[in-house]
């Protein structure tokens, strides 16, 4: 639990402390009265399952072949669900063709349902080189285009050519030549190591997160922190983008516009949900200090900042403290041993907590 609350506060560095006055807390920004504590030792929570079933064996396996499938052209039949089809389509309303609703060379998966309601089921049947029209109604709800909601249809349809997937065989040459595992049997225990460390970190990550928000729940914030809840956020997403821009050169939205179908608007509410809780228990953990009179001993400072060096991969103490008095104008080595504080608070929250059985 430390590992986590360690890398979300060491993940706030940049943001926790600008434009801070010497009285506040160097870290949070707290001060004394900004927070009134209710229950935070003690707390109860509802450990998630960590159980994992042959059934998800088999489906992490059915997952990594699909990852390694290949696609073969068909040229014999017509469309059929689960085929991969090139179409060109175009789309009217009242006979007029409207915007965006035209496309070339168009590749779709038939039955994945990422097309309106009737647009894929409509092309099952159609043989290539055939066009054939189709008729839709829009969803009731259609933020691509609100002004064609609820509105019906039609879609002109060629098909162009049909592909399948094919997934390799479960075989020892795949195992060891594809996955690189000496063979079946040590790929399989390779899954279910995978899967239960998966599943504890959850049930880990889990349990902070219904600790720390039962402690919020029984805590009265005087101080508004709309302020610094929006400094969380802005950090949040600038650590996303320069994440996913790394690996897919996409920013954070776009991200999750693709994956979780998330629109601007509701990315940047899910960013706040996350950044609210996050900001109110930095906070809170500054108020459990207060209360408890907490003091890091030195091999604790010492542990915690062992821990950030890795973190942040810089070779030497001197250079750490250098990176955040460069981020936050604040003295390295005070911001370190504020943050070592806050580690003691959330453990002495995190460990007093009772598991229901």
């Amino acid at each position: 639990m430390k590992k986590i609350l360690t890398v979300l506060l060491a993940a706030c560095l940049i943001v926790s402390c600008a434009g801070c006055s010497s009285k506040p807390n160097p870290v949070t920004g707290y001060k004394k009265g900004d927070v009134v504590l209710g229950q935070y030792k003690g707390l109860s929570y509802t450990r998630l399952s960590e159980e994992v079933t042959d059934e998800d064996i088999e489906n992490k396996i059915q997952y990594d072949l699909e990852n390694h499938s290949t696609q073969t052209e068909v040229t014999d039949r017509a469309v059929q669900n689960g085929d991969w089809v090139n179409i060109d389509f175009v789309g009217k309303v009242d006979g007029v063709v409207f915007e965006n609703g035209s496309a070339e060379d168009y590749d779709i998966e038939i039955g994945a349902g990422r097309m309106i309601p009737g647009f894929e089921e409509g092309i099952i049947g159609i043989a290539i080189g055939e066009t054939k029209t189709i008729n839709v109604t829009f969803p009731e709800e259609y933020p691509n285009n609100p002004d064609l909601a609820s509105k019906p249809a039609t879609f002109d349809i060629t098909v162009n050519s049909i592909k399948v997937t094919v997934l390799p065989e479960l075989t020892e040459e795949f195992v060891k030549e594809t996955l690189g595992y000496d063979s079946i049997d040590v790929y399989r225990s390779t899954v279910r190591s995978n899967l239960e460390e998966s599943a504890r970190q959850n049930a880990e990550s889990q349990k902070f997160t219904d600790i720390r928000d039962a402690a919020l729940n029984n805590a009265t914030f005087k101080k508004d922190l709309t302020e610094d809840i929006t400094k969380t956020k802005t950090a949040m997403i600038n650590n996303y983008n320069s994440m996913f821009s790394q690996m897919y050169g996409i920013d954070a939205a776009t991200y999750y516009n693709y994956v979780y179908g998330m629109s601007a608007e509701q990315f940047d509410s899910y960013m706040e949900s996350q950044a609210k809780p996050e900001t109110q228990y930095y906070y809170l953990l500054s108020a459990v200090v207060e209360a408890e009179k907490i003091t890091p001993t030195d091999a604790e400072i010492e542990e915690y900042t062992n821990t950030l060096l890795s973190d942040y991969n810089v070779s030497s103490v001197e250079e750490l403290y250098y990176n955040i008095q460069a981020s936050t104008g604040i003295d390295g080595e005070t911001m370190v041993k504020e943050q070592a504080k806050l580690n003691k608070a959330n453990d002495l929250i995190m460990d007093s907590a009772v598991e229901n059985k």
